[in-house]
């Protein structure tokens, strides 16, 4: 129906940011902190990551909203 053409749309569109999120230096202890990342379908809209001042794992599709948090440990994601 109509709902799932949109759904699909948004899907097509969006990178969705989903990861481990945890710091860079602990290991994963709680499960239901648990995330994935992935570039849009059609990897047209660029995705970035980086570790911010207290260890975490950041992700946006705008480098500059990451480069106050990260400073310079910013990287594009791999496709």
């Amino acid at each position: 129906g109509p709902a799932r053409a949109q759904r699909a749309n948004l899907e097509a569109s969006f990178p969705s940011v989903s990861f481990f999120l945890f710091t860079a230096l602990t290991w994963l202890t709680d499960w239901s902190r648990l995330r994935i990342v992935k570039q849009d379908q059609k990897g047209k809209i660029p995705l970035y990551w980086g570790i911010t001042a207290d260890g975490f794992l950041a992700f946006a599709d705008d480098s500059d909203l990451l480069r106050g948090s990260c400073g310079k440990s910013i990287a594009t994601f791999p496709e």
